[in-house]
């Protein structure tokens, strides 16, 4: 078997913008009850269901938190999420302009995304 997880599996755990809300409510510590707030109970039971399925989330005593395995992959999504959305408003802002920058910043574009 395969150790490492296939960018296809990862892209496909984050391509539901329900799994993306229940691992931030997730990674925000927000308790199950308060969670289902704003997602329907079998939308959420559903998405619990499929990340725990990928040892993303763990059950325990009625409460589902992140595993350490959901934790990075949630942290390095979210990177990856902030340095497209920086790339897209370089885009945005200077349409007329060639962007170009050192592979070695692309991941790090995130960090000019309040410019």
């Amino acid at each position: 078997m395969n150790r490492y997880m296939k960018i296809t599996d990862f892209m496909r755990i984050f391509s539901s913008e329900r799994r993306i809300e229940v691992l931030d409510a997730l990674l925000r510590e927000e308790p199950k009850d308060e969670i289902k707030r704003h997602i329907p109970s079998s939308t959420y039971a559903f998405t619990v269901s499929y990340l725990k399925k990928v040892g993303f989330v763990r059950e325990a005593d009625g409460e589902v938190s992140l595993t350490d395995r959901g934790h990075a992959n949630l942290v390095v999504f979210e990177r990856f999420k902030e340095s497209i959305n920086a790339l897209h408003m370089l885009y945005e802002a200077f349409p007329d302009h060639v962007i170009v920058f050192p592979d070695e910043f692309a991941l790090r574009l995130c960090d000019i995304r309040d410019a």
